[in-house]
């Protein structure tokens, strides 16, 4: 690899949607959806944090762009 980027493990929460009726207190039970990506981090802004899952050289072949405010941990992988 042509280019050293830490590979970190990202804790997020994702909003959770549902297009059923139901009453409305059973709705306002809902929750947001815990996730977690491992990947290597490309950017890491005040907005955002990008990470890419596979790599070769200087090319991404998924990524993913998480909002900061949905982020609650990143973890280092490597050192």
């Amino acid at each position: 690899m042509s280019q050293k980027l830490p590979l970190v493990k990202v804790y997020w929460k994702d909003t959770c949607t549902d297009d059923r009726w139901m009453d409305f207190k059973d709705a306002a039970r809902e929750k947001s959806i815990a996730c977690c990506n491992v990947g290597w981090l490309l950017r890491k802004d005040k907005k955002e944090i990008v990470l890419t899952s596979m790599r070769h050289s200087k090319r991404s072949g998924f990524y993913v762009s998480i909002p900061r405010g949905c982020v609650t941990a990143i973890r280092k992988l490597e050192k």
